[in-house]
């Protein structure tokens, strides 16, 4: 405030202090500091004061944290069984099972499961279902849904097979499209198609069907096949352009079935230890 209006304003208290008889012992200059003073003081001070927070939105909040974070760990736990080489048995949370063959990798979610029956695979397994909602497989190269039955899917980087033991298995690939399969039919995704054939009955007591049937089929992936059925190592020391016709039954034991495939290309196999195996010329 300047001191000009400072002035006019105090010679106005002093006008009305004359004529009024108020009991007031300041003078006027002491009058208006005192009035200034607290006017400065006011300005100064100002309390703001915080409310508290209402027990019962604390309470809500609480609630929506639970809400949305429990969801949240029950489908982010996962749990990855990998397989040796003798293979390896799963019992899902719902009682479903699964055998793995030789290297074969499975994962699920078991606190998500009984509100979403899925999992992954990569590699062999023979799976027995338990009725319920859908139960689905994802591999690289398809999905296989079904709701309650037996088959077996071999996911490989190149091929996707899957083999229908019992029941009704929908099998899909982006590409290929979808198929539904039938007791002992079999369905092979390859190059991008979708190929069904009928199969030989398939012993449910086992990863693999009690027949086995090749075409023209390369030497190398022959011996691969073998050595997920009888779950051992096969090294090749031989050239891979050869190609295999035939077909054998499970009952017969590994050395056997090796000298079947060995013979007609004069091969001859070594067992280096127990569970492996070398194969080379004669």
């Amino acid at each position: 405030m300047n001191s000009e209006n400072k002035h006019n304003i105090m010679e106005k208290v002093d006008t009305l202090l004359g004529k009024a008889d108020i009991g007031f012992t300041k003078t006027p200059v002491d009058a208006w500091a005192f009035v200034e003073a607290r006017i400065n003081d006011e300005t100064a001070t100002k309390v703001v004061q915080l409310k508290r927070f209402n027990n019962h939105l604390l309470r809500i909040a609480a609630v929506m944290v639970i809400m949305f974070g429990i969801p949240s760990v029950m489908k982010t736990y996962r749990v990855t069984v990998v397989s040796n080489n003798n293979g390896y048995a799963v019992t899902l949370p719902d009682g479903s099972e699964a055998r793995l063959s030789a290297d074969a990798e499975l994962q699920y979610y078991p606190l998500w499961w009984n509100i979403s029956r899925r999992l992954t695979l990569r590699g062999k397994a023979y799976f027995s279902v338990v009725k319920g909602n859908r139960f689905e497989v994802k591999s690289h190269n398809g999905v296989t849904k079904v709701l309650g039955t037996s088959f077996t899917i071999n996911s490989k980087p190149d091929v996707y097979s899957v083999l229908c033991i019992t029941g009704k298995v929908s099998v899909y690939n982006s590409t290929a499209g979808n198929v539904i399969l039938l007791p002992n039919q079999q369905a092979v995704i390859e190059h991008g198609k979708i190929k069904v054939t009928n199969a030989e009955p398939a012993c449910s007591d086992n990863l693999h069907p009690a027949l086995f049937t090749f075409t023209s089929e390369p030497i190398g992936k022959v011996f691969e096949n073998l050595a997920e059925v009888y779950n051992v190592k096969i090294d090749l020391q031989i050239a891979d352009t050869m190609r295999y016709s035939g077909s054998f039954t499970r009952q017969r034991d590994v050395a056997e079935t090796l000298n079947l495939v060995c013979k007609p290309f004069n091969l001859t196999f070594v067992q280096k230890s127990k569970g492996e195996f070398i194969i080379g010329y004669k």
